[in-house]
């Protein structure tokens, strides 16, 4: 249910051809991607219409296991171990965006041969394809069009600190920037399957790919914002002690 301009007529298809044939061994299979359907409302009715069905089962897939998901990108793809594990990083376990990110730099020729697989040239920057960075933006925009100029920024501010936020640092490089946050902004995210919620309850919420972070962060440099961010961040994270703060703040710097 990604881009089929038929999806709904062929939900209503499969429904109609399950009810007429009861008791005929048929079996039919659908895959969806929970963070499409949701912006589809009628896909999305049709979908659980036909969950209540007898002998309807549903199977969620999540990401590959780390060793799987290292053995794809190292041995499959034929990268070198430190774009390797760039790509892993940014992929999250999901093969259709290895392939998309590997296939954009392959077809602008940034990729030559190393003595572990394949690298990027020198002083060549991976940036997120295109088509991928429009897809996440896309997705968004359609929440934050409905919401203060204020939210876009707070969650600019939310992508430069990283993929997962603890929401104290949030608030403090928010309030450094002059930005409030609406309330009500991460539990939109998490509704439109944007975001996902610490389990333990600690308040920390998290990006649900690191390409939603990348694609945001985007966004702001276009707009010209991300060096201020950064520095807001780097203010924030000024008077954290430990090693790990340091290095995030000279990552900011």
């Amino acid at each position: 249910l990604d881009d089929a301009h038929w999806a709904a007529e062929d939900l209503r298809f499969i429904e109609h051809l399950l009810v007429s044939v009861e008791g005929l061994p048929i079996l039919a299979v659908l895959t969806v991607r929970d963070d499409v359907v949701s912006t589809r409302p009628l896909e999305f009715e049709l979908l659980r219409s036909l969950q209540e069905l007898d002998g309807t089962r549903s199977v969620p897939i999540g990401p590959l296991a780390k060793d799987e998901w290292r053995d794809l990108v190292r041995r499959i793809l034929v990268l070198e171990g430190d774009l390797a594990a760039q790509v892993e990083e940014r992929t999250a376990g999901n093969p259709l965006f290895a392939v998309q990110l590997v296939g954009d730099w392959v077809q602008r020729g940034l990729l030559e041969a190393g003595a572990g697989g394949f690298r990027l040239k020198s002083g060549v920057e991976a940036a997120l394809p295109d088509d991928v960075h429009t897809i996440w933006l896309g997705r968004a925009d359609r929440v934050l069009s409905e919401r203060r100029p204020a939210d876009a920024l707070a969650l600019e501010l939310a992508a430069v600190l990283g993929r997962t936020i603890e929401p104290q640092e949030w608030s403090e490089v928010c309030g450094l920037a002059h930005v409030i946050p609406s309330d009500d902004l991460v539990d939109d995210l998490v509704e439109q399957r944007l975001a996902v919620l610490d389990k333990e309850g600690t308040g920390r919420w998290s990006f649900v790919h690191g390409m939603l972070r990348e694609s945001l962060e985007r966004r702001a440099r276009d707009a010209d914002r991300l060096e201020d961010h950064h520095a807001a961040a780097a203010a924030m994270l000024a008077g954290s002690p430990g090693a790990s703060a340091l290095e995030r703040r000279g990552r900011h710097l």
